[in-house]
């Protein structure tokens, strides 16, 4: 898969357990923000993580659960197209060099419209993004 170009690395924000040094999914996080392993307080932190380019398959997806019985699969079918959804839009990658001159992971923006990227001179990051993050960027 990543030999063609299915499968890539990012940074991105996870849900860290600080005592099982491990990732956890949002449904392993209790109603007090602790982990259902360790009990420790769950952090966010970004770390370098594996990708999949599963948009490149939804359309095929959605149109294979046309063939799976509805009679005996109904629920399941509907959270299935929930979760595919219609990806009819365009990711582009823009590379960032920092301010050392090194190169970073590049930032992804989707869009359904290619015509608003003609141009483009900058772009914006959220507060809690890790370029603003590593870059120690506060907002008051």
């Amino acid at each position: 898969m990543y030999e063609h170009g299915l499968a890539f690395q990012k940074k991105g924000l996870v849900n860290w357990d600080p005592v099982d040094m491990t990732v956890l999914a949002d449904e392993q996080i209790d109603e007090q923000g602790c982990s259902w392993r360790s009990g420790a307080k769950v952090e966010k932190k970004y770390l370098t993580q594996w990708y999949l380019r599963d948009t490149v398959f939804s359309q095929s997806l959605l149109e294979g659960l046309d063939e799976v019985d509805p009679t005996l699969w109904r629920d399941i079918i509907s959270v299935q197209k929930n979760w595919i959804s219609d990806c009819t839009g365009h990711r582009i990658d823009f590379g960032i060099e920092l301010t050392d001159g090194s190169l970073d992971f590049p930032v992804s923006i989707y869009t359904e419209n290619l015509d608003l990227i003609h141009g483009v001179s900058h772009v914006c990051v959220s507060p809690e993004h890790y370029l603003a993050v590593d870059c120690g960027v506060t907002v008051a």
